[in-house]
C-alpha cells in the first residue's frame, strides 16, 4: 500500500492505496481542513497545527511520499543529448 499526503493553502488530503493486478484500490481518503495561514504558496507557516492534523492519522503516515502544493516550484522536462565524460568536462 502506498500513501500520499497533499497539502495545499488550506487542506491536507491523505490517499492511501494498492496496485492488485494493474487496477488501483483506494484504502483510505481522508480530507482535513488547515487552519487559516498554516500554509502560504508552499511555505509551511504553523507547523503545529499541521501536526495535529496528522498526528490524528499516524498509522497512515509510514512511508509516506508528501506533496506540497506551491506555485513557487517550477518543474520543466528538458531533453539533453548525452554527453561522454570528457565532453562533460568541456562543457563545464
Amino acid at each position: 500500500m502506498k500513501t500520499v499526503i497533499y497539502i495545499n493553502n488550506d487542506k491536507i488530503h491523505i490517499v492511501s492505496a494498492r496496485l492488485e493486478n494493474g487496477q488501483t484500490f483506494v484504502e483510505n481518503k481522508i480530507s482535513m481542513d488547515l487552519d487559516p495561514d498554516s500554509v502560504s504558496n508552499g511555505v509551511i507557516i504553523n507547523r503545529e497545527s499541521i501536526l495535529e492534523k496528522l498526528i490524528l492519522h499516524r498509522a497512515l503516515l509510514k512511508d509516506s511520499t508528501v506533496i506540497i502544493n506551491s506555485s513557487n516550484i517550477f518543474v520543466k522536462k528538458l531533453d539533453l543529448p548525452t554527453l561522454t565524460g570528457a565532453q562533460l568536462q568541456n562543457f563545464i
